[in-house]
């Protein structure tokens, strides 16, 4: 049984139970420690086995880390384009279905996108 809800900070406590659970999380994970605020790669899940040299490796890094706190939680469903977007600086278009067009027309983002996620986004305005 899990020990935390996805989408809320828990008390980092080292417990073998606690690791394993970060061990085997089918989503991703963030930590907040002394230094700073850090998570597996985005769509990236630990996935080891939970076994005694997998507890102690994990656990020494959270220590290390001075971790304090954990949140479970999904990716973004456009975590992948948010970090495209990121390195390269491209221009994002959404897909309008509002549009006085007779179909979905695709718009420029002004500024920085919504990244809303029910929002279709794509980095080419003639894609389909």
């Amino acid at each position: 049984m899990s020990m935390s809800k996805t989408g809320e900070w828990i008390d980092y406590t080292g417990s073998d139970e606690q690791l394993r659970e970060i061990l085997t999380s089918d989503v991703g994970f963030i930590v907040d420690s002394k230094c700073s605020t850090f998570h597996s790669s985005p769509g990236t899940k630990l996935k080891y086995e939970p076994n005694e040299d997998n507890i102690l490796w994990l656990k020494e890094i959270l220590r290390l880390g001075e971790v304090k706190k954990i949140l479970f939680c999904n990716e973004h469903p456009h975590a992948k384009m948010i970090k495209r977007w990121v390195d390269t600086g491209q221009p994002v278009y959404f897909k309008d279905i509002n549009s006085y067009e007779s179909k979905p027309i695709w718009v420029l983002c002004q500024g920085d996108p919504a990244w809303n996620q029910f929002t279709e986004y794509s980095f080419d305005p003639f894609s389909k």
